[in-house]
């Protein structure tokens, strides 16, 4: 399953807010963003690409500063 090609602006947003308790969905989101990742490098999708990458960069921030 792919991301919207926008990703998913929220993560970036800095009034974004989270808290523990959803750290177990943060985490469920960043496996299924590697896997549309993988996808898209398969098939060479720059565009999926970059929009994943940033995705996973967010998801990984905020997973870091949650645990």
């Amino acid at each position: 399953r792919l991301t919207c090609s926008k990703g998913n602006a929220c993560l970036q947003c800095g009034d974004f807010r989270t808290t523990l308790e959803f750290l177990e969905q943060h985490k469920e989101h960043r496996e299924r963003t590697k896997e549309a990742l993988e996808v898209a490098k398969t098939n060479n999708w720059k565009r999926q690409i970059q929009v994943n990458e940033d995705v996973l960069n967010n998801l990984n921030n905020i997973i870091n500063s949650l645990e």
